[in-house]
């Protein structure tokens, strides 16, 4: 339950007009975590992302879904690159 709300508070802060540049600084400082951990730590985020999508098209905020969704695809390819450049 604890994971869900930081990611909402994630995604809160992502969509915020005072940070524009969301949590991409928090991301990169996170420490790298076993693939295990990793899968599962990945497979909740995204299903806490489609929940948060679902509902904000259902309040009619396409826009902000819309934005949600291209930041939180942005991060996700940079922390797969960050992952493949620490196994090198």
């Amino acid at each position: 339950m604890t994971f869900v709300k930081n990611e909402l508070k994630m995604f809160k802060r992502i969509l915020s007009p005072e940070l524009p540049e969301g949590f991409e600084s928090q991301k990169q400082d996170k420490e790298v975590v076993d693939a295990e951990d990793e899968k599962q730590e990945s497979s909740a985020r995204e299903g806490a992302l489609k929940i948060t999508l679902h509902v904000l098209r259902k309040m009619n905020q396409k826009e902000l879904a819309d934005t949600l969704e291209k930041s939180c695809q942005a991060v996700e390819s940079q922390r797969k690159a960050v992952l493949l450049w620490s196994q090198l």
